[in-house]
């Protein structure tokens, strides 16, 4: 009887456990970024747009960001912070990154959703890319 009672609490602290690990991953594998993402919106402080069918955002392995939307393609360079929670993009001038890059935050990415947002202070913008695949 002790045996299945520990046995079933093992299960629920294990169950419980994967849900809270899968709820707070690390976002550091790569791997989940480098695809080719539909747009389903941008929001900004007076931007408020929904993605249309061919709008995307390609990851690709080398740091590219092939970025097709309201029928403009755009590239930059990208990375990911060591702790896996932030995304750099850097504008890309003469095959070179410009300036510091823009820092956002990887707020939920999965198999089929990838949202990233950025908050800054000065000049104050918020501004949320959602994507799926």
């Amino acid at each position: 009887m002790k045996a299945s009672l520990t046995a079933a609490i093992l299960f629920v602290f294990t169950v419980t456990e994967s849900c809270t690990k899968s709820n707070n991953m690390p976002y550091a594998d790569l791997h989940m970024i480098q695809h080719k993402w539909a747009l389903v919106s941008q929001n900004g402080e007076a931007l408020r747009y929904v993605g249309k069918p061919g709008e995307y955002f390609d990851f690709d392995s080398t740091g590219v960001l092939f970025e097709h939307f309201l029928n403009v393609t755009d590239t930059f360079d990208y990375n990911v912070s060591s702790d896996g929670k932030k995304l750099v993009l850097y504008s890309v001038l003469n095959g070179a990154k410009s300036g510091t890059g823009v820092n956002y935050n990887i707020d939920i990415l999965t198999d089929s959703q990838f949202i990233f947002s950025s908050h800054s202070s000065n000049p104050p913008v918020n501004f949320v890319d959602s994507l799926r695949r």
